[in-house]
């Protein structure tokens, strides 16, 4: 048979549902976020490398885990909106499962380091705002006039 050849093995069929999951997932704006995750399930095994069922199930714990994590995938996420762990090689896939490249890991790093401050993002100067109190002598600036002292 001429078809079973060129069937994909379970393996490469759970690849492509992958790919097909996260290009589905692009279109909703979820996809970044996921593979951020991806990236941190992997960075975090033993040479970088799971195999496709520790992935998933990593991924499934982490996604459900509630929002701190969501929130901070988001964050990460939209730091590299146009990431594709597959076309930039952050991501290896073989029959034993998924390994993070070099290049993954410094990608990881540069998005997990914090932002540096540029003018744009500076603090605003710090306002000081002076209630006054009719009870107390003011100078013209709103300050509390300094007691004149006593001739005693």
């Amino acid at each position: 048979m001429v078809a079973s050849l060129n069937r994909p093995s379970r393996g490469e069929r759970d690849s492509f549902s992958h790919i097909a999951l996260l290009k589905g997932l692009r279109v909703s704006g979820r996809a970044v976020s996921f593979q951020i995750t991806v990236l941190k399930v992997l960075a975090g095994h033993p040479e970088g490398r799971a195999s496709l069922a520790d992935l998933r199930r990593a991924v499934a714990i982490l996604i459900s885990s509630g929002t701190d994590w969501t929130n901070r995938t988001k964050r990460l996420a939209a730091r590299a909106p146009d990431l594709d762990i597959f076309s930039q090689s952050f991501v290896l896939r073989d029959n034993a499962g998924w390994q993070i490249t070099d290049a993954g890991q410094a990608f990881l790093a540069s998005v997990e380091r914090p932002a540096p401050m540029t003018a744009s993002s500076e603090q605003a100067p710090e306002v000081i705002v002076r209630l006054a109190d009719p009870g107390i002598a003011t100078d013209k600036a709103g300050w509390p006039a300094q007691a004149e002292p006593s001739g005693d």
